[in-house]
């Protein structure tokens, strides 16, 4: 047992003049001689050589080699005794030699730089040194001690460090930089106390008690040695500088890593094993665990200790680290969970956490993720952000070269407050506008090249891509879902199935093959994606539902079902009454193309100058207000139309009781020669099956007297309307009519074109 305990700090003046000693102690001297090479000295632990004198000193001439070497280490026990000087300037310093024993008694000394103690612990000792059944050097002073540059453990066997700590942080009575380089294992003993600027070596170091690494942030521990911590045994990173092992490290019973403020490093060929639920890692606000190796847990997850601004870092330049599972449980999580590096692995416990091949990684701070991507698919893991405020960044900083993703299952809180969350990539994430019945959480699966519910290798992105959002789970919108892909996910596209026309579709599983269009009158927005450079759809306003399948309303996705990306032709809704032209009559706040099914559930007018039957008008040539003509938008590209000749690929007019669906075609502002045609030829064009009768009688002259849509249903093909007619009736171009309810002609309809 430690008999005698360090309780006083050396004062300022001993500080300022305590180096003063290694220059002009020699005047002191009352030394112990060795002289030639025959001269020897042979000891045991029970006795001892003491130095009694200031200044006195172990010398050696004429080829004598006492302590100079591990193998001419001093033999016995070298007490240094010399007594307190008057003035600080004066207290001795022990030399740096070889010793098997070493003891610093009476007063205040200095550690010179270079001692190295290789004895071991000794069960015969003389009244007085009864530490060295213990300890192979040790404080027999209550007075302080100064350590100067690297203290050395170097025995051939095993050796207990003499526990010494001052909470300040100096090195006064604290190791400056404690060397472990004995070939047995070093303990430091349980219930004791261990204070280091700086922890070195490469030997086996077995912690009982607690070491405190004190060193500033210039002064990081560099350990190659095996390390356990065991019975109660601490680290303690007390200082800025900590600690990196380069060695595994394992965490038995009743031990634990406690960080602050200085940084934890696994090295890259080091493990950390936490071996059973009371081996702790345990980081406080605003420190560090950086894990370049790998690190395994057989605890239950209640060991992991993170504050939610403490940060995990895993950087391993090799592909395939793993990333150790977390419990979620406010403080069992990651704060910032931090991965760069190249491509990593969520990891699996088998044992001991919740479930038995748990895999779930929670964080309560931020997540970055850079130079490849994390694999949540290969152990079904989910990854899991608890803070409604989490940043998510991606390689650098978001850019367009930063196309890291994490693969499978992402999951966020969300509350009832505005906000944007991104997922899985930097061009995949959610937002939402303020209101009390948001989601409380929302999760993506995506899965990158994968096939979607109901895939079509010629028109869909093959990315598969789940929404799931839990709590109040109806009635909400979400302002924006965007969703990346890459380039590569395109397989058989040819002519308009092209990036510029992707879309979302809903599909589910139950029936198989079904799918429905998403459209909630707003347009998409696209980025194209070029190289290996992600591009995206994005869409406002898609509505919430608790009805999973298929059809849900074209403005809505339910939870559980897959957003499929598709491109080419597609069918176009209409959500409001009004002309052709009007891209806000329709669900994605644009015009259909010629390649496009346009459905009508609504009244639709063509070439009939807004005002119209409750409809806005205003300036001509401007599709808000309902004054756009149908050549100019299609036909006439010299002002800026397409070049179609069809306005759409099939019409098919919808039967809502409600909204009156008809399409009304007259010719009061295109050229008298423009024909609105559909492109379809392969079966009927035009589709009626609106099965009301129509009750409105049309009159012709009164145009702006209809305020409202009411009692028109079906397909009207009316004559000019206006005070300038165009001198050609209105004019239908289409292959083959449908129709199982009401056509009212009043102009021209050319079938077969």
């Amino acid at each position: 047992m430690k008999t005698q305990t360090n309780k006083r700090f050396l004062s300022k003046t001993f500080i300022a003049f305590a180096i003063l000693l290694l220059a002009g102690s020699e005047m002191w001297g009352q030394n112990f001689i060795m002289n030639g090479t025959g001269a020897s000295y042979e000891a045991n632990c029970d006795a001892v050589i003491k130095i009694n004198n200031n200044g006195g000193r172990i010398q050696w001439t004429n080829g004598a080699t006492l302590g100079q070497t591990r193998a001419d280490s001093i033999p016995g026990v070298v007490d240094w005794a010399s007594p307190t000087p008057a003035a600080a300037a004066d207290i001795d310093t022990v030399q740096a030699l070889w010793y098997a024993h070493l003891v610093v008694s009476n007063g205040s000394k200095i550690m010179a730089d270079g001692i190295n103690v290789v004895g071991e612990a000794c069960g015969t000792f003389l009244t007085g040194y009864d530490n060295i059944a213990e300890y192979p050097f040790y404080i027999a002073s209550t007075d302080p001690v100064l350590f100067l540059g690297t203290f050395n453990y170097s025995a051939y066997g095993d050796q207990t460090i003499w526990p010494t700590y001052n909470s300040a942080g100096s090195n006064v009575n604290n190791y400056n930089i404690l060397n472990i380089i004995a070939e047995g294992t070093v303990t430091l003993p349980n219930d004791e106390r261990v204070g280091v600027n700086q922890l070195t070596g490469n030997g086996a170091l077995t912690i009982e008690g607690n070491l405190y690494v004190l060193g500033a942030a210039a002064d990081t521990s560099f350990y190659d040695g095996l390390v356990t911590v065991n019975q109660g045994g601490t680290i303690n990173t007390t200082g800025e500088g900590g600690i990196l092992f380069r060695n595994d490290i394992t965490l038995q019973d009743s031990s634990a890593i406690v960080a602050g403020p200085g940084p934890v490093f696994i090295g890259d060929t080091a493990t950390l094993a936490l071996e059973g639920d009371n081996s702790y890692l345990n980081f406080g606000d605003g420190t560090d665990l950086v894990i370049t190796g790998q690190i395994t847990n057989g605890g239950n997850g209640s060991n992991l200790y993170f504050d939610c601004n403490s940060t995990v870092t895993y950087n391993d330049p090799d592909s395939g680290q793993v990333v150790l599972p977390t419990i979620n449980v406010s403080t069992h999580r990651y704060g910032n969970l931090v991965l760069s590096g190249q491509d990593k692995v969520g990891g699996i416990i088998a044992t001991a956490y919740p479930t038995a091949d748990y895999a779930d990684i929670y964080a309560c701070g931020d997540f970055s993720l850079a130079d490849g991507n994390l694999d949540m698919l290969i152990n079904d893991g989910l990854l899991f952000l608890s803070s409604v405020d989490a940043d998510v960044t991606y390689g650098a900083a978001n850019g367009t070269d930063d196309n890291e993703e994490v693969l499978g299952r992402f999951g966020r809180n969300t509350d009832g407050t505005a906000g944007s969350y991104m997922f899985n990539n930097r061009q995949t994430f959610i937002a939402l506008s303020t209101n009390a019945n948001n989601p409380d959480s929302v999760e993506l699966y995506v899965e990158p090249g994968a096939e979607p519910h109901d895939y079509n290798d010629t028109s869909d992105v093959k990315r598969k891509v789940t929404l799931n959002y839990f709590g109040n789970a109806d009635d909400f919108a979400f302002d924006t879902v965007s969703v990346g892909y890459l380039q590569s996910e395109r397989s058989d596209w040819t002519g308009v199935y092209t990036q510029d026309k992707i879309r979302f579709y809903e599909s589910t599983d139950t029936p198989v093959d079904t799918s429905e269009k998403v459209g909630t009158g707003f347009p998409y927005n696209r980025v194209a994606s070029t190289g290996t450079e992600l591009g995206s759809v994005s869409l406002h306003d898609i509505q919430s539902t608790t009805v999973a399948t298929i059809s849900n309303g074209i403005d809505s996705v339910a939870s559980g079902n897959d957003i499929v990306l598709r491109t080419g032709p597609t069918q176009f809704y209409t959500i409001a009454d009004g002309r052709w032209t009007n891209p806000n009559i329709w669900d994605e706040g644009t015009i259909p193309t010629f390649a496009d099914d346009a459905y009508l559930k609504h009244m639709v007018y063509v070439g009939i100058d807004g005002t119209f039957a409750g409809t806005i008008g205003g300036a001509d040539d401007t599709p808000e207000n309902n004054t756009k003509s149908e050549y100019d938008h299609y036909a006439d590209i010299a002002n800026g139309g397409n070049g179609d000749t069809a306005a759409a690929n099939r019409i098919i007019i919808l039967k809502d009781v409600a909204n009156n669906p008809s399409l009304i075609i007259g010719n009061e502002d295109n050229p008298a020669t423009y024909v609105f045609k559909t492109a379809y030829t392969d079966g009927s064009s035009i589709i009626n099956n609106n099965t009301e009768v129509p009750t409105a009688t049309f009159p012709i002259a009164a145009k702006t007297s209809f305020t409202d849509a009411t009692g028109f249903n079906g397909l009207w093909v009316v004559p000019w309307l206006g005070a300038t007619p165009t001198g050609r009736a209105a004019t239908l171009g289409t292959h083959q009519i449908e129709n199982k309810g009401k056509v009212r002609n009043e102009g021209i309809i050319e079938v077969g074109q």
